[in-house]
């Protein structure tokens, strides 16, 4: 199907803003360390819904999810075997997972537990960086041996594909779409949004962070030593808050706490 053209005012709005963006550090704060949740497994991906219940995958192939007490209150097994890449929990109806090693999607009912499995190559993609699940009953897929963002329905049937050749990807990480954009992650040259139609519109070169999510309609994300927050449809004002010292994989940010990643913990904070 041919790409439908973008709104030009929209794009030109994005642009401007991309290069007049700022940042600011928020004043000193102390972090006080609240609570520790200790897992048995190694972390390799993790989510937060709207409901404040975490959503942890692990390197074999195992979704838990935990209430906002840290206790763990489901367990999705036996779906795949390799690591899961990425645990999407926004929609309210659909688990959506994507496992890179074994190139397989899967929206899991998360009342009944019934996963229903898509394997990339039978959608004629030769390798698949990244995928998330759409706003509009659709998915999305960062093709990698052709460099193309595709977006496909629920029923496997392509949309359209757009080139990326025009930026920089190295070491793409993360990808989610939010209501009319879909928002993709480069560890080393930062945040790439397109609009719906999949048109590259704004670059912001936040470095270094290899996951976001969104709260309170800010993207939050972290570079191993700095929060990074701001409003994706207007990212000219960076809000950085300096985290605290340890090494951690990732943020995940609730109204009250900041619960930052480990391979094999999560731990909460809160700031005073």
């Amino acid at each position: 199907m041919a790409r439908k053209p973008s709104s030009k005012h929209l794009k030109a709005r994005f642009i401007l803003l991309t290069l007049l963006f700022s940042s600011i550090t928020a004043s000193s704060q102390e972090w006080q360390k609240v609570d520790s949740l200790v897992v048995p497994y190694k972390i390799s991906s993790y989510a937060i819904d709207q409901e404040g219940k975490i959503y942890l995958g692990s390197t074999d192939g195992d979704i838990f999810r935990y209430d906002q007490n840290g206790k763990e209150d489901k367990v999705y097994s036996g779906i795949n075997f390799s690591a899961v890449t990425i645990v999407e929990p926004w929609n309210r109806l659909k688990l959506f997972l994507f496992y890179r090693e074994n190139q397989t999607l899967v929206f899991l009912d998360r009342f009944v537990a019934t996963a229903t499995s898509y394997q990339l190559n039978n959608l004629g993609i030769g390798f698949g960086s990244l995928a998330t699940i759409g706003v509009d009953n659709s998915f999305w897929v960062l093709e990698s041996g052709n460099g193309e963002l595709r977006k496909y329905t629920n029923n496997k049937n392509l949309i359209f594909t757009t080139p990326v050749s025009m930026i920089n990807l190295e070491q793409v990480s993360h990808i989610r779409a939010y209501q009319n954009l879909v928002i993709l992650l480069d560890k080393i040259n930062g945040f790439y949004f397109f609009d719906q139609f999949g048109n590259h519109i704004a670059s912001v070169p936040v470095k270094g962070a290899s996951y976001f999510h969104i709260f309170n309609k800010q993207i939050i994300t972290y570079d191993g030593e700095q929060i990074f927050m701001f409003d994706p449809f207007n990212p000219s004002e960076i809000l950085k808050i300096k985290g605290p010292v340890n090494k951690y994989l990732g943020v995940l940010k609730t109204e009250k706490h900041y619960l930052f990643i480990q391979e094999h913990r999560v731990v909460t904070f809160r700031m005073r």
